[in-house]
């Protein structure tokens, strides 16, 4: 008797412990599935009980963005001008005061600022009402989950891990995050700095002007190529891209990493003092819970970890047209195979390989260009005109 009472004792506290650990894993307040568009991420909120909005979550911005276009339709009306820095340098805006957020059962107040985001909406191929990131950040536990594409956001307090992530400190550039990343140089140097954590971006890695010139990159990079970009705001920032032979984030390394290196003195990458921006195309090999309230970071490699990274072999950018339906050229890179080949600026892509295409072939396009020494025929509409355009592809770094 006494044996079973034990046992029954045993079981009884086997299951109590069982149910305790249970409930000692955090539960999410709101899972918010996203989407990803070429390299960022949309998910989406509402402001004082709109519609549903398309946001971009961008662990990069410091402030919120509402596109004025979506304002002046749910009648929310400036309270000024401010400056604000961009990866293209200062810029004034119209600031919008306490706006009512929300996503799910998550409700908060904030300030934004006015930004046209056309240009980046032709980029990116899809409607932007908003961009946020900070705001979210220092307020709730963040987990991303590029597997499943979902956020989930906690409470900070009574919040545990019980994920398999590495650990990684945070240091805050105010509202901002920075993890350290060690560089090796194609001459074997190796450099450790602090870089920005930023979705927003949709690069591997941006070398700042401050790294670059202490370090001289320019000088130890034998393959570059000149290339422009821009950021909210609409100014143009001038980078050089090239190859990066490794870097290593906490225990993880990756290798052959298409870089860019800034030699501006406007922005973001002008101004700031760290070693630069780890965008979204390392972020997304990973699944991330951030808690800026503890200043750490669990990174946990995902189905992406060990993708190539791809490759720019014909030298050509295509922006998003008619209403994102259709693609067509909007920068080509000086000496690339598609300049030699005659492509130029506002030519549109209307089959590639004799295959009609859309804008939504654009990923299977990039492949198609992405491999070097290969013959790529596209058929374009040049104004009235329509050509068939032939070029080999070559690695440019």
């Amino acid at each position: 008797m006494k044996k079973l009472i034990s046992l029954s004792l045993l079981l009884l506290s086997s299951v109590a412990f069982l149910k305790g650990t249970l409930l000692a894993a955090s539960q999410p307040i709101v899972e918010v599935p996203f989407e990803m568009q070429h390299q960022h991420m949309f998910f989406q909120m509402k402001i004082n009980n709109s519609r549903p909005l398309n946001f971009v979550f961008d662990t990069g911005a410091g402030m919120a963005v509402l596109n004025p276009a979506t304002a002046k339709e749910l009648g929310i009306n400036a309270t000024g001008n401010l400056s604000v820095r961009g990866v293209g340098g200062m810029v004034r805006a119209p600031r919008y005061a306490s706006l009512a957020l929300s996503v799910g059962k998550i409700s908060l107040r904030a300030n934004a600022v006015g930004f046209s985001v056309i240009h980046l909406e032709h980029k990116i191929g899809k409607k932007i009402d908003g961009i946020i990131g900070a705001d979210l950040l220092m307020r709730y536990v963040t987990q991303i989950d590029y597997d499943q594409k979902m956020l989930r956001f906690f409470d900070f307090e009574g919040f545990k891990y019980t994920g398999k992530g590495k650990k990684m400190r945070l240091k805050m550039m105010g509202s901002l995050a920075t993890c350290p990343l060690t560089v090796q140089l194609p001459n074997g140097e190796k450099h450790t700095e602090d870089f920005l954590i930023d979705t927003g971006a949709g690069v591997c890695l941006g070398f700042t002007t401050s790294f670059s010139n202490t370090h001289q990159l320019t000088s130890k990079f034998a393959k570059k190529y000149r290339f422009y970009t821009s950021g909210a705001t609409t100014n143009k920032t001038y980078l050089e891209a090239a190859k990066l032979p490794k870097l290593t984030l906490g225990g993880f390394a990756f290798q052959n990493i298409p870089v860019s290196i800034s030699n501006t003195r406007r922005g973001v990458l002008g101004t700031y003092q760290n070693g630069g921006i780890l965008g979204n195309r390392i972020l997304k090999r990973f699944n991330i819970t951030f808690n800026y309230d503890r200043r750490r970071a669990y990174w946990e490699p995902n189905q992406a970890y060990q993708t190539a990274f791809r490759q720019n072999c014909a030298g050509v950018f295509f922006s998003f047209v008619d209403n994102f339906q259709h693609i067509e050229v909007y920068q080509v890179i000086k000496g690339a195979p598609a300049q030699q080949a005659g492509l130029q600026k506002g030519d549109r892509i209307l089959e590639v390989q004799g295959k009609p295409v859309t804008s939504k072939d654009v990923p299977w396009i990039k492949k198609q260009l992405g491999v070097p020494n290969r013959e790529i025929t596209l058929k374009i509409k040049r104004k009235k005109r329509v050509k068939i355009v032939r070029m080999r592809l070559k690695a440019m770094i």
